[in-house]
């Protein structure tokens, strides 16, 4: 296979998982019913608003490819700013001074805690693209100096969205790759296109790929059809 690093599942869906018992552990404070005041200013809400804030904010980094810097300033921004106003909301004063407030940063708190549950049953993994492999090798038994796998969502109508996965590497070429389902792994080929890129020596390579995978909800049979837009970039030595 080669290049196991890139197949391995994204610690981001880790990540999301451990956070869950302390969501939970929240959800039964509220349910007890103490006083709002001492949840928001408890150590575990500072960390759930924050750990939620930041994954969210990465997940979609992983789909949008946005500067780093600026997810920095989204964490700090939102989940600073819904920490401070839910304190002073709880704190025993005019409630409607902060209510405002609370409401304005409960938003993007709304649309992290969806992001934040879609990372967690994403249908297939999320992977970084990894950095290009330095491998030694003779130019004449290996024609390739080094390829650029990328797999592409793609829209409704066709047209490319997003990048879903990417392996970067040099010879040996990969067999393929593995996307996680939600009921086994998908094995992506490559096999037979690496075969008629050596043949004809192509530069770029895109062609579509789609998977299939049944799945049992609620008692009744469903299948799942994923496409993407497979392209492969491939350096030729000489």
């Amino acid at each position: 296979m080669g290049d196991a690093e890139n197949t391995r599942p994204s610690w981001l869906r880790y990540a999301g998982w451990a956070l869950v018992p302390l969501l939970l552990f929240l959800f039964g404070q509220y349910l007890e019913g103490p006083p709002y005041r001492v949840i928001v200013r408890s150590g575990p809400f500072l960390i759930a608003v924050v750990g939620v804030t930041a994954l969210a904010s990465t997940f979609v980094w992983h789909l949008r490819r946005y500067p780093p810097l600026l997810g920095f300033i989204y964490v700090v921004t939102v989940s600073m700013g819904f920490i401070w106003s839910a304190q002073h909301y709880y704190d025993g004063g005019k409630h409607s001074d902060y209510l405002a407030f609370l409401l304005l940063w409960a938003v993007p708190m709304g649309i992290n805690c969806s992001l934040f549950l879609n990372s967690l049953f994403a249908p297939f993994k999320l992977v970084s693209p990894q950095g290009e492999v330095a491998v030694e090798h003779s130019d004449a038994e290996w024609p390739v100096g080094h390829f650029d796998v990328r797999l592409f969502t793609v829209s409704q109508d066709g047209g490319r969205e997003h990048l879903y996965y990417e392996l970067r590497g040099g010879p040996p070429l990969p067999e393929g790759f593995f996307l996680d389902g939600y009921s086994h792994d998908h094995f992506v080929s490559l096999k037979e296109h690496w075969g008629l890129i050596m043949e004809q020596r192509l530069h770029r390579f895109t062609t579509p790929i789609t998977l299939y995978e049944t799945i049992i909800k609620f008692g009744e049979t469903q299948q799942l059809v994923q496409n993407y837009e497979l392209e492969i970039e491939t350096f030729f030595n000489g």
